[in-house]
């Protein structure tokens, strides 16, 4: 009786038990050769690739799977490992300041659909709450936000950016001067503020229009802004 005894080749690479593909590697190691590297981004380069790889990812089935997949824990935990190196965390900061990517990000910001989807998440009543609660926890994260803001208005108004929330706080006494500092909605003399008709983001021209404001309480300013229903 003979006994055969297959010897199954494996990687080269001390630590790796993969089995053996081309020049002693492993398929994983193999394709992460320069060559095969670059063959690899000439090929997926290709307009007939990136077409095929568009119509497999919007098939439903492939939808589906893909969100079961991102949603286990096991899942989660990989990406949070993944993203705490410091490595790659310094090659996400390269790759956001490239010139390109920046560019991408704004093409795709200003699209009609991603703007409906962001107000559709974030009108959301638990999102609203986890925001609330996030600028509660992170102060000079939401402090940023606004100096960033008052930076951009700033420059659209011309005027420096320290002078943007002098300015807002002469304008609202300026409109409490002219139709009264009483709420126009309830005639509350309580918690009086000032509430943009056009909202000084969209419209910055007119965040310093004296015709622009209204004076209102603080429960119809939360109404009228959308973030309370009054019943």
């Amino acid at each position: 009786m003979h006994i055969h005894f297959i010897v199954v080749r494996t990687c080269d690479i001390e630590g790796c038990e993969r089995k053996h593909h081309a020049k002693g590697l492993c398929g994983l190691h193999y394709r992460q050769l320069p060559e095969n590297k670059l063959r690899q981004k000439e090929y997926e380069s290709k307009p007939e690739r990136k077409l095929y790889k568009k119509e497999y990812n919007s098939k439903p089935e492939r939808k589906l799977w893909q969100k079961e997949y991102e949603s286990k824990p096991e899942t989660k935990l990989k990406r949070k490992e993944r993203d705490s190196k410091p490595e790659r965390k310094l090659w996400q900061k390269e790759y956001n300041s490239k010139p390109e990517t920046k560019l991408r990000q704004k093409e795709y910001e200003s699209k009609p659909e991603t703007k409906l989807k962001r107000n559709q998440r974030n009108s959301k009543p638990e999102n609203k709450l986890k925001k609330k609660e996030y600028n509660k926890q992170h102060p000079e994260i939401f402090l940023k936000s606004k100096q960033k803001l008052f930076k951009k208005l700033g420059k659209i108004l011309g005027y420096p950016p320290k002078q943007i929330p002098m300015l807002y706080y002469s304008w609202a006494k300026t409109v409490k001067k002219i139709l009264g500092n009483y709420c126009q909605v309830c005639g509350s003399i309580k918690q009086i503020e000032v509430h943009h008709i056009f909202h000084k983001v969209k419209y910055p021209l007119l965040s310093l229009n004296e015709n622009n404001g209204i004076p209102l309480c603080k429960l119809c300013h939360l109404q009228a802004d959308g973030k309370m229903l009054l019943v």
